[in-house]
């Protein structure tokens, strides 16, 4: 075990990983930019990598090739509870640090109540997603409902976007994704959401769940203090160069990084256990 510690000191290079978001030929030109900007504040070379599945992305963790990892909630808890991973800093949403997991319909499917879910086709992101599958599940069982048997049908997604687009094409009639509500809004409104990107689609959410803690940034256990510190005033400074900003928003969905407050995450570790 000292040797493997003595290996993250003596590694010349750095491997940042998220999970499969933004893959094309725009999300790869954003990564360069991103690259540079931690290469410069770590003071050593940045690799950064989007890896095919949530999964890869434990298991890459796990094993000590990525070093340091954006991750949703749910697999950010479980990182740091199961592998001892550290939390570095969380990402701060428009309007809020906050977000909502959502169950939606296309705007013309008759289904508008969580009671009308029974019985339907259903899709969800990913075992780990917190808007995407934990909390849109924990607001139906919270609303009274035995979720054994309750779908006609799942299956998993892998990503927002395919989960989305599955609705949008008839293929399933309920999905799971998250939704960011303005609170100077009417409360039918929402700011972004999982089909915003989705060009033309009319969505309605039927149901919202609690507030989620957002997304985190965790380093691998053994990385060096110095190297974790040096990571987390990176991130925390990235608010304050409008170039690297607009890179924050379209990897992340986020307008800035803050000091993580793990406190935050409870919530999120009881969704896990349900």
């Amino acid at each position: 075990m000292a040797r493997y510690h003595a290996l993250f000191h003596l590694m010349d290079e750095l491997t940042f990983a998220t999970g499969p978001v933004r893959l094309g030929i725009d999300g790869t030109r954003m990564r360069t930019g991103l690259q540079s900007v931690l290469t410069k504040g770590l003071g050593m070379p940045v690799n950064v990598v989007a890896v095919a599945s949530y999964a890869d992305l434990l298991a890459q963790l796990a094993a000590g090739t990525v070093h340091l990892a954006w991750m949703s909630p749910g697999l950010g808890v479980h990182a740091c509870d199961k592998l001892s991973a550290t939390p570095l800093v969380s990402a701060v949403r428009a309007p809020g640090p906050e977000f909502y997991g959502t169950l939606f319909v296309r705007d013309d499917s008759p289904i508008t109540t969580a009671e009308q879910v029974r019985g339907t086709h259903a899709g969800w992101v990913d075992p780990y997603s917190c808007s995407g599958y934990l909390f849109p599940r924990m607001a139906l069982k919270a609303r009274g409902f035995d979720l054994r048997g309750f779908f006609a049908n799942q299956h998993m997604f892998g990503s927002h976007d395919a989960v989305c687009k599955a609705v949008e094409s008839g293929a399933i009639e309920v999905g799971a994704t998250y939704l960011n509500i303005s609170p100077a809004a009417p409360s039918t409104r929402y700011s972004t959401s999982g089909w915003s990107s989705i060009r033309g689609s009319t969505m309605r959410p039927i149901l919202r769940s609690e507030p989620i803690p957002s997304d985190m940034v965790v380093a691998h256990r053994r990385l060096p203090e110095e190297l974790k510190a040096k990571a987390t005033a990176t991130f925390t400074a990235m608010r304050d160069d409008d170039d690297v900003v607009r890179i924050v928003r379209f990897i992340f969905g986020a307008e800035r990084f803050e000091p993580i407050d793990i406190a935050r995450y409870e919530i999120v570790r009881r969704a896990l256990s349900m």
